[in-house]
């Protein structure tokens, strides 16, 4: 894809950001004004964002001190 192609991209993304729900939906809509070349790369980045944010919701290391924990108490996997 072309620079100015990437810089659109860009452009429309950072600004889908301030944006949220529905809001943010018709804005990037309207920004493609029909491009669904356009349209596809911006919502996939929003999408990433998203999953991103999804898998960074729960630290690990409440995880990992739960497992350590449980562990300790003699209630691990692979135990009685």
């Amino acid at each position: 894809m072309a620079e100015e192609n990437w810089r659109q991209i860009r452009e429309i993304f950072d600004d889908a950001l301030n944006r949220e729900g529905a809001e943010r939906v018709r804005f990037v809509r309207s920004a493609c004004n029909g491009d669904e070349a356009l349209l596809t790369e911006v919502e996939s980045l929003l999408s990433s964002l998203d999953s991103a944010d999804d898998f960074m919701e729960t630290p690990a290391v409440a995880n990992v001190a739960e497992l350590i924990e449980t562990t300790a108490n003699g209630w691990g996997p692979g135990r009685p």
